[in-house]
């Protein structure tokens, strides 16, 4: 019998996200849950993986993170180029090909009307062809139960029953698309318990679907479930920008922070048997809406929002290669956006040795990750090799080019570096807008314990400041007020008077009386000069806000 003790230190990084990251999706009214024609038959939704199955006695829990080539690594789930579209054969890279399809068999959205295969083998054309339901909202969908064939058979939950994400299509015919993945934290069967219950057990809808409904089934009000404080993904009059976009919720149930590509079971704790498929999950989730729900590369008016909080936040930065590579013509356009919040992990926190004079660290381990003595650096060369992460292959070059392991494509540095570095320099040419506090409760406070040390949460506010800026970033929000993700209210609260005083820790710009987070959104999203703009919120902790 074999565990994942390896992992522990990994696991350090990411322990407190459970106590921070969204809630977990609840039921929704069931509606037509029939399923589609291309539907494999005798797909099991609801049985989680046999918890008595070996462990995967081959696995190496020292392998370090994989490196995703460019997104084009899985057969069958990312477009090749080279796919020979039009000759009518579904074939690895395509979505269809050449054929027509009634719009109701390929979502409980669409009321009538035929679809066929665009020339690009892309998807269909839905938005063309296909009459949306009036009495539909959003609708759940499980990539898995769609598949035809074994296509999305890997977009599963840790205990094997389908992967599931909501979806509410425009009531204007908007191209806008609003893609956000959620947060809830981690297990990994050592700092962790992975086991389903209470608390201090892992919540059970984090790591299964069988609490959610059946695929097809229908929302017949907004928000989505599950989506209450998420603003941007619901129909909320405050949400003035993104109320008629698309929305696309993509259900966090892998414990992995969206990274992992483990689709083989590993005994993670005596008897419990799961599997970490969180980056697959996205992969799938996208898929699908490219081919069934109308995003169209091709079209000149697609726009794409991507974000979410905490775990979702990293997901967010550290799978936004996955679209850009699905979506060419977009990214050239500059038409994708990318908005973590509560993502941005520190790289070069580390245990300075004792009677170091005028530390900009700490000389005490307590300060430390997990109190383990480490640099948060080593840390991450430790890998999460339980989940099989793998990390784009932008990443992985522009930090081999800079003498670095990839493992250091875990900080919030790495990631936005890679976004941000214009394609022909190797990046992914993407715009980015951070949120990050530079005192957030679950990096600082909790995993580091700094809460306990005033001076030296003051070194950590600093470094956060450092690492923000030398990571190129030009939108930002990042105050010091003790807090992690944003909620609703919080979005639309104005921030304190500007003043330069109150921003000693990284770079700021003035802005108008006012401001909030949500209006910093807007006006990145409409933002005409994304090579040169900016946009940076940096203020000390102030009596009100948040």
């Amino acid at each position: 019998m074999t565990f994942p003790k390896a992992t522990a230190l990994l696991a350090l990084v990411l322990s407190v996200f459970s106590q921070a990251c969204g809630a977990p999706v609840g039921d929704a009214d069931a509606g037509n849950t029939s399923e589609d024609a291309g539907a494999v038959a005798a797909v099991d939704s609801g049985t989680p993986v046999d918890s008595g199955s070996p462990a995967d006695a081959g696995v190496s829990l020292d392998s370090g993170i994989a490196n995703d080539a460019g997104a084009n690594s899985d057969a069958g789930m990312t477009v090749d180029a080279g796919s020979p579209c039009g000759n009518g054969i579904i074939e690895a890279g395509e979505l269809c090909d050449s054929d027509s399809v009634a719009c109701s068999t390929l979502a409980a959205s669409y009321a009538s009307g035929t679809a066929h295969c665009r020339s690009d083998c892309g998807g269909y054309t839905v938005a063309a062809d296909c009459q949306l339901d009036t009495a539909v909202t959003a609708e759940i969908v499980r990539p898995k139960i769609r598949s035809a064939g074994t296509r999305w058979n890997d977009a599963v939950c840790n205990d094997g029953t389908p992967f599931v994400f909501n979806i509410s299509l425009s009531p204007t015919g908007s191209k806008d698309w609003v893609i956000y993945l959620q947060g809830g934290g981690f297990c990994d069967g050592v700092i962790k318990d992975c086991h389903p219950g209470p608390d201090p057990l892992r919540d059970p809808d984090l790591v299964s679907s069988m609490n959610d409904a059946a695929d097809r089934a229908t929302v017949g009000a907004m928000p989505i479930v599950g989506a209450a404080n998420e603003l941007v993904v619901t129909r909320d009059p405050l949400n003035t920008t993104f109320r008629n976009a698309n929305f696309v919720y993509g259900r966090y149930c892998s414990s992995d922070i969206w990274g992992g590509t483990r689709t083989d079971t590993i005994e993670v704790q005596p008897g419990l048997n799961y599997v970490f498929a969180g980056r697959r999950n996205f992969k799938s989730m996208m898929e699908v809406v490219r081919q069934r729900y109308g995003l169209d590369d091709s079209d000149a008016a697609t726009r794409i929002l991507l974000t979410g909080s905490s775990a979702g936040g990293n997901g967010t930065r550290n799978n936004a290669d996955i679209i850009a590579h699905m979506m060419p013509g977009v990214r050239a356009a500059r038409k994708i956006w990318v908005a973590p919040q509560a993502g941005f992990m520190s790289l070069e926190w580390k245990l300075d040795p004792p009677g170091t004079v005028n530390s900009r660290f700490t000389t005490d381990a307590r300060f430390t990750m997990g109190g383990l003595g480490k640099s948060d650096r080593e840390i991450y060369a430790g890998g999460p090799a339980l989940y099989q992460t793998e990390v784009s292959a932008e990443c992985t070059a522009l930090a081999a080019a800079a003498g670095e392991a990839s493992s250091v494509c875990a900080s919030g540095l790495w990631g936005a570096k890679t976004l941000l570095t214009p394609q022909a320099q190797g990046g992914l040419g993407l715009r980015l807008f951070e949120y990050q506090s530079r005192e957030d409760t679950v990096y600082a406070i909790g995993l580091h314990n700094l809460g306990g040390s005033p001076a030296t949460l003051v070194n950590w506010d600093a470094l956060i400041g450092q690492e923000l800026a030398q990571s190129g970033v030009r939108w930002l929000f990042s105050p010091n007020n003790k807090m992690h993700g944003l909620n609703k209210p919080t979005q639309v609260k104005p921030f304190p008077a500007f003043s330069a005083a109150s921003s000693p820790t990284c770079q700021a710009d003035s802005y108008p009386t006012g401001t909030t987070y949500y209006s910093m959104l807007t006006d990145f999203w409409n933002d005409a000069q994304p090579d040169t703009s900016h946009f940076r919120v940096c203020f000390n902790q102030t009596a009100g806000w948040p």
